[in-house]
């Protein structure tokens, strides 16, 4: 089973250009060419060009070659899935998931034990079955090596 790739793009440009067709886009040499890929929101196309990081080129291999210049990097995504656009791709997990799943925010610096309080106080304001999810504490200061427990 091939795994899929998801490729994310920061990028500086239009979100017009996201949408367009390759024969409207601008037609200039690019630097890099993404191709063989599965592009969210462009079923047609399978080949992404970029010009110093941004995308200047959407639309089919056959076409991306009229954007070729000899100096072309050419990266073949072999049917992975690319996902244009503009992409902060990391969250705050424990941030995230408060929202979803309760709400108990700990001390921001506090130790390990030092937190204890604190869940305890909202494991006695939390509904019957509920989960207590603890967040927006410091991961460096519930780490530390004063922290570690024996078994």
């Amino acid at each position: 089973m091939q795994s899929t790739l998801a490729l994310l793009f920061s990028l500086s440009c239009s979100a017009a250009l996201l949408v367009l067709p390759a024969s409207t886009v601008a037609q200039s040499k690019v630097d890099t060419l993404f191709t063989g890929a599965t592009i969210y929101g462009h079923p047609q196309a399978d080949t992404i060009g970029t010009s110093d990081g941004v995308i200047s080129f959407i639309g089919t291999s056959q076409d991306s070659q009229s954007v070729k210049a000899p100096d072309t990097e050419v990266i073949d995504l072999r049917g992975t899935s690319l996902y244009p656009g503009f992409i902060d791709n990391h969250n705050h997990v424990f941030e995230a998931a408060s929202e979803v799943g309760g709400a108990c925010e700990v001390s921001a610096e506090a130790s390990l034990e030092e937190q204890i309080p604190f869940l305890e106080y909202c494991r006695r304001h939390a509904q019957p079955g509920q989960w207590v999810i603890g967040y927006g504490h410091y991961l460096e200061s519930i780490l530390s090596d004063e922290d570690e427990r024996t078994p």
